[in-house]
C-alpha cells in the first residue's frame, strides 16, 4: 500500500527497530508475481498474492519490503526476517481479518514484535 504516490512506503516504515541489521530482513525469490507487489504487503509465501487467511491451502504470511512490478519474470524480493520490531500501520493484506490473522502468526514465536502503539494491539485491547 503506497501512502501516496509521491511518498511511496519505505522499509522504515515498516520496520521501527531491529535487533541487528544481520537478522531483519532475508530474500526469496518468486518464480513470478501474480501482481505487482509494495514494500508493506503481507503476501502468501506460496503463492506471492496478498495473504488470504480464508484460502483453502493457504502458505505462511511474509512481509514485503520490496516494490516490484508483475511481468511473469522471476522476482527476487526482500521480506521481513526476524528479531525486529514493526508498526502495522501500511501493512496490506487481503482484507482486516487476514492481516489479523497473518499478524497473530508472524507474532506468535516473538521473532517478529509490534510496536506498542500499532493499531493491532489497540484491538487487542493492550
Amino acid at each position: 500500500m503506497n501512502a501516496s504516490p509521491r511518498y511511496p512506503v519505505t522499509q522504515g516504515d515498516v520496520i521501527v527497530n531491529q535487533a541487528s541489521s544481520l537478522f531483519d530482513r532475508t530474500e526469496v525469490t518468486a518464480d513470478s508475481l501474480p501482481e505487482d507487489v509494495h514494500c508493506g504487503d503481507i503476501l502468501d509465501s506460496k503463492t506471492f498474492a496478498l495473504f488470504d487467511s480464508s484460502a483453502a491451502d493457504a502458505g505462511k504470511p511474509i512481509i514485503n519490503l520490496s516494490n516490484m512490478s508483475a511481468d511473469g519474470k522471476p522476482k527476487t524480493l526482500v521480506i521481513v526476517d526476524r528479531h525486529v520490531v514493526i508498526t502495522d500501520f501500511y501493512l496490506k493484506a487481503k482484507d482486516d481479518a487476514s492481516k489479523k490473522a497473518a499478524l497473530e502468526a508472524l507474532t506468535a514465536s516473538g521473532d517478529i514484535r509490534l510496536a506498542v502503539n500499532s493499531d493491532f494491539r489497540k484491538s487487542q485491547g493492550e
